[in-house]
């Protein structure tokens, strides 16, 4: 009887031994973090990198050195070439700059092109009838962190994709640099991973979307083609994109309560033919990013930046996710631009990018109360150093909003007028302009010069 008492006791510690350790196993291991509720819906348990955490260090003032000039010893470069053309990309849409790959965002600036109807140019003259005060001296400009720590051995993946052409393997002292996954599915996805940029996108797998399938069917392109009634509303294009942060566990810790961007709107109630009007294939829902209480915003059109999520309006789904980078940044602190006439002599042309024509209409546009934000800025003056050929900094700027949007416009895509406050931007700014000296907007070819700025009153 003991053995029989013995034997049956040593079989029922290995079956609860057996029962219990792949369970153990399982939770203990990453993939817990996928809790499957079917076949094909999973629910996301949030693990976020702690480099996607918002997370600000001080550092020494002026740490990034000279902004908007090239540093010592490096070939003089213009002034305005990567910043104005960075600010000027695709303002109608409210593109993130930087902000990676994107299949919907790529097709819809494709169409973009050619939904711009024609309209009277005119010239804008910016007014602000308030006081202004600019505060303290110095600003902090933030740095963002980019890189991305990975523990992939990428000696080790090299050496399980050996499979023929050559000795990956063999490669020394190899690094991940980044890594794209796709979805074959019908609706599928492509997810590129930048590990020295610090960011993950998510767009269309084009081929698997209606309009990838439509080939050479003409028809099959003006199917897919959006009429206004099947725009969804702002509520349901936020829970749409709602559901899918939620369903993939994406971290908006960093950002505020998602806004939908509309606009396109403007230019669409401006067009004076309907039916001719391109409507774009996706909502855009913006989820902005706000560092102590202040937003980043497009220095153009004065979009606010963040996490991006376009809803695509035929198929209700969301089409790209864009804005996912590495939150962590370095504060330091740079002069102010205190001079109040200087400031705002600025901003009564318009900001960057701004033009005038030859004999167009003038007309007036008042500005209201300023706010504090950030412009994101390229600092690709300091080429001396190819690690600070690229960096992406914060600077703080005044956010003028505009009071009456112009409705016979369709072209008009401003919400406000930014001016830099770091004093070295805000001279750069001014320079690419007009030269050294008062500011002016920039002259369309063949315009003819502006009359001087009229000094302000504090």
């Amino acid at each position: 009887m003991k053995k029989i008492g013995s034997g049956l006791s040593v079989m029922f510690f290995v079956i609860l031994i057996a029962a219990i350790l792949p369970a153990s196993l399982w939770y203990a291991s990453p993939w817990s973090s996928w809790q499957p509720t079917g076949k094909t819906k999973r629910t996301a348990v949030n693990r976020m990198a702690p480099a996607f955490a918002l997370s600000v260090s001080k550092v020494a003032g002026q740490h990034y050195g000279k902004l908007g000039q090239p540093t010592e010893g490096a070939a003089a470069q213009p002034v305005t070439s990567p910043n104005a053309a960075l600010s000027s990309i695709a303002p109608a849409r409210g593109v993130a700059l930087g902000m990676g790959g994107g299949g919907a965002a790529a097709a819809d600036a494709k169409m973009a092109i050619g939904i711009m109807p024609p309209a009277e140019f005119k010239n804008y003259k910016f007014e602000y009838k308030g006081e202004l005060a600019v505060g303290s001296s110095s600003v902090e400009v933030m740095r963002r962190i980019k890189t991305i720590s990975t523990s992939v051995d990428a000696g080790s993946l090299l050496s399980s994709l050996n499979f023929g052409p050559a000795d990956l393997s063999s490669f020394s002292g190899m690094l991940m640099q980044s890594a794209s996954f796709v979805q074959k599915d019908d609706l599928g996805y492509n997810i590129n991973i930048s590990f020295d940029d610090g960011s993950v996108s998510i767009g269309q797998n084009w081929e698997t979307w209606p309009a990838g399938k439509c080939g050479s069917d003409q028809a099959c392109y003006e199917a897919q083609r959006i009429k206004y009634e099947e725009i969804p509303s702002d509520a349901d294009a936020v829970a749409i994109a709602d559901a899918f942060v939620k369903e993939h566990g994406i971290n908006t810790s960093a950002f505020g309560a998602p806004e939908v961007n509309n606009y396109w709107r403007s230019s669409y109630d401006a067009a004076p033919n309907k039916a001719d009007y391109y409507l774009p294939e996706t909502v855009e829902v913006v989820y902005p990013l706000a560092i102590s209480g202040q937003n980043v915003y497009e220095e153009y059109g004065a979009q606010k930046q963040g996490l991006t999520i376009s809803v695509h309006i035929k198929t209700k789904r969301v089409a790209a996710a864009y804005g996912l980078t590495t939150q962590t940044y370095e504060s330091s602190a740079y002069d102010v631009e205190t001079d109040v006439k200087k400031i705002l002599s600025y901003a009564e042309t318009g900001g960057v990018n701004s033009y005038r024509s030859e004999g167009a209409k003038t007309v007036t546009v008042e500005l209201g109360e300023p706010v504090r934000g950030f412009i994101r800025y390229y600092n690709y003056m300091n080429i001396a150093s190819i690690k600070a050929f690229n960096e992406e900094l914060l600077v703080p700027a005044l956010i003028f909003p505009i009071k009456e949007i112009p409705k016979d416009d369709p072209n008009f895509y401003r919400r406000a007028v930014i001016v830099p406050l770091v004093k070295e931007v805000l001279d750069e700014r001014i320079n690419s302009q007009s030269g050294p000296g008062v500011p002016t907007p920039l002259l369309m070819k063949g315009a003819v010069e502006p009359a001087a700025a009229v000094d302000v009153k504090k």
